[in-house]
């Protein structure tokens, strides 16, 4: 059975109707508190779940997890192709160098250290390279902010 409501919206203040619906004897009938769901939102907003995902996006794993979904959003957004690329998988097949300035990099050293392990693309995204097992190469932390977005042929030229 379906009943016409009027109500008062604990928001707004503003007197709505809506009708009710009762699809089954064993359902209760679905209940509507709110005029509209921005309402909805505003009244039932928690800064303290606010603050703990603030808290979550700030620390080590929160970052990465942001940055991941930033170049992901980057690279559709430049229709590139992504594919999944292991660290450990590209160190191997580079015996362990950075190809930049071709000393060994330690896969050890935490991600913030200036000589820790990264992935340089051959063709940066940023200029319509895609993130593929065959753009990537192993390179220092260092080197690799160093190079910057600079493809292959400009990055020679910093070397000489």
């Amino acid at each position: 059975m379906d009943y016409l409501k009027t109500l008062i919206c604990p928001q707004c203040n503003k007197q709505f109707q809506f009708i009710e619906k009762q699809i089954t004897q064993s359902q209760p009938p679905s209940r509507r508190r709110y005029c509209t769901y921005k309402c909805k939102r505003r009244f039932n907003y928690q800064p303290d779940t606010d603050k703990s995902r603030q808290r979550y996006l700030n620390s080590a794993k929160g970052k990465v997890v942001r940055k991941r979904k930033e170049f992901k959003r980057r690279s559709a957004k430049k229709n590139a192709i992504v594919e999944f690329v292991d660290l450990q998988m590209i160190a191997q097949r580079d015996k362990y160098k950075c190809h930049i300035c071709r000393k060994r990099v330690n896969m050890n050293l935490e991600c913030n250290n200036r000589y820790s392990a990264t992935l340089d693309h051959l063709i940066p995204v940023s200029l319509g390279g895609d993130h593929t097992n065959a753009n990537v190469r192993l390179a220092h932390r260092a080197c690799n902010s160093r190079k910057g977005n600079r493809s292959v042929n400009d990055q020679l030229m910093l070397f000489g």
